[in-house]
């Protein structure tokens, strides 16, 4: 702000907020490849943009009520939600990027369990969810951004935090895919028997047939 000249608390236009950020985005870049700032920090600057240019497209344009302002509120919300403590090592740094990065598909799994896809509509949820994969301005956020944030909460107040809640899926989603891992090996074996059993009816009704022919080629003619 001070080297753009701008006073803090303007209110600026987003042309300017905008220019703003991509000086901060330079400025962050350089201080965390040069080791200054570590990546947590590089993190709560991009919620910070991300929360100030939402507001000015909020208070400037008609689409606040998209999906897609929805999703720019909650992704500045979720850094501040789940970095509640500083981050000591570059392990529990990935851990916490690993975490965030799965919960939006956390909520499109949980928005799918609101209805049965197969014979009724996707939920409102869904339906905004998707908007945020595509950026398509004219789906309506509905309650999307409540919905997303009382669950994370509810994750964070379940699990602990979001790390833990992020290593408790993962052992989830390993168990699941053992048992079906499992129940694909037991279907093979099953199919595998009744292929056996199906063949050795073959050759053994094959077999029948040769020993009758046999048979039948021993009598004699009249």
């Amino acid at each position: 702000m001070d080297a753009a000249g701008v006073r803090p608390g303007a209110d600026l236009p987003q042309e300017r907020l905008e220019a703003l950020r991509d000086l901060a985005e330079a400025s962050v870049t350089r201080d965390l490849v040069e080791g200054r700032i570590r990546g947590v920090q590089a993190m709560t600057v991009a919620g910070i943009a991300r929360r100030h240019i939402a507001k000015a497209e909020a208070a400037t344009t008609d689409g606040s009520g998209s999906a897609v302002a929805a999703y720019d509120e909650f992704a500045g919300w979720l850094v501040d939600a789940v970095v509640t403590e500083p981050i000591e090592s570059e392990e529990a740094f990935a851990a916490l990027e690993a975490a965030i990065d799965d919960v939006v598909p956390m909520l499109l799994r949980r928005a799918n369990a609101e209805t049965d896809l197969a014979t009724q509509p996707p939920s409102p949820h869904r339906v905004a969810l998707l908007a945020w994969h595509s950026g398509r301005p004219e789906i309506e956020a509905g309650d999307v951004l409540e919905w997303a944030k009382s669950t994370v909460l509810e994750v964070i107040a379940e699990h602990g935090n979001i790390t833990a809640w992020h290593a408790w899926q993962q052992a989830e989603d390993e168990a699941e895919h053992a048992r079906r891992e499992a129940e694909y090996a037991a279907i093979q074996a099953r199919a595998e028997a009744l292929k056996a059993e199906a063949d050795k009816a073959r050759l053994d009704a094959e077999e029948s047939a040769r020993l009758a022919a046999a048979e039948l080629s021993r009598r004699p003619r009249i």
